[in-house]
């Protein structure tokens, strides 16, 4: 049997709990994110950082998004650009060292460095992910 009793789930939250100093993420705020493939149309590094890079991604908006990422010490821009990637489509806008950022491209931290999350290149800009 692959899924657990609901009887199950107490014990599964008492005897594994989540990482220290973390907390369990609720579903109903997990379904607020907005997960999106992106495609990454330009890229290139931001003035007076050795660690930003900024992207022009397209997420079938009718416009390209400017997204910021701490990537320059594993990725040059050549290497991001025409990527598809996994995107948070609905954060707050902020500002990075001068740069506005409208969404986070997501990586993987593998052992301190930092591993970019793609999509198949047949996935169209703007799909949802689920």
């Amino acid at each position: 049997m692959c899924c657990k009793r609901s009887t199950e789930l107490t014990e599964i939250i008492e005897s594994k709990p989540a990482e220290k100093g973390k907390e369990w993420l609720a579903f109903d705020d997990f379904q607020k994110m907005e997960l999106k493939v992106g495609h990454i149309r330009s890229c290139r590094k931001v003035e007076k950082s050795n660690k930003l890079l900024c992207s022009e991604v397209d997420l079938a908006e009718g416009r390209m998004r400017s997204i910021v990422s701490g990537a320059a010490e594993f990725y040059t821009p050549e290497e991001l650009t025409d990527r598809r990637v996994l995107v948070v489509a609905n954060l707050k806008p902020v500002k990075l060292m001068g740069e506005v950022s409208e969404g986070m491209i997501l990586f993987s931290d593998d052992n301190g460095k930092l591993v970019l999350i793609e999509a198949p290149e047949d996935v169209n800009p703007g799909v949802t992910v689920r």
